[in-house]
């Protein structure tokens, strides 16, 4: 089940932790609050109207959904209305967009999640900095570190998470680009442990 179909059955079955809970997720995970609304608040809302249309619930039940609904969109409120990668002349602000925005949109460029090998890692993400359309930039995915592959919550998970940062920071420097912003920088790490590790390495 997807967040979204998870924010919908915690509606639908007025569960107020887990809805909280899944708002919070939402903002943890980058997802963007509307789609959360659209795809999961909205949708359990109006099968609660069914619901209610069949006999199958009745109004206290519709009002505790409400105030379940609402709590849930009070934690999505709290979501920020941009995002900054970069510094300096790198510096990069990544607004809330709508649909047909006029202003020019971010770039991102990446290979997250294509394979590499560690030997062409650095010249693969430095040909992602170096390109001028550029604003942030990310690697590639290594699948194996020093010939041992990276399991998730490995020691070797965690060294991977440092060693991909260094690198694609030096890769930055080697592109000429030390201060532009990367996007998605850990890639191999997918517990907090390694992506602490390499937030700082």
């Amino acid at each position: 089940m997807d967040i979204f179909d998870g924010i919908y059955e915690s509606i639908v079955q007025r569960k107020r932790d887990e809805v909280v809970s899944l708002a919070k997720q939402v903002l943890e995970e980058g997802i963007d609050p509307e789609e959360a609304v659209e795809k999961g608040f909205k949708r359990g809302m109006e099968k609660i109207g069914d619901m209610f249309a069949d006999l199958e619930i009745f109004i206290p039940d519709i009002i505790r959904a409400a105030d379940i609904m609402n709590e849930g969109l009070e934690v999505l409120s709290h979501a920020p209305s941009e995002v900054v990668y970069g510094t300096g002349n790198e510096k990069v602000v990544v607004p809330h967009r709508n649909i047909e925005d006029t202003r020019d949109p971010v770039v991102f460029f990446s290979a997250v999640g294509t394979p590499h090998s560690e030997e062409d890692f650095v010249k693969v993400c430095q040909s992602y900095a170096a390109e001028p359309l550029a604003d942030t930039f990310s690697g590639p995915l290594i699948t194996s570190y020093r010939g041992m592959p990276i399991a998730s919550g490995s020691p070797v998970e965690v060294e991977a998470g440092i060693w991909n940062v260094v690198k694609l920071r030096e890769a930055a420097r080697f592109a000429g680009r030390p201060n532009i912003g990367i996007h998605n920088f850990i890639s191999v790490a997918e517990l907090t442990d390694a992506t602490i590790a390499g937030g700082a390495p």
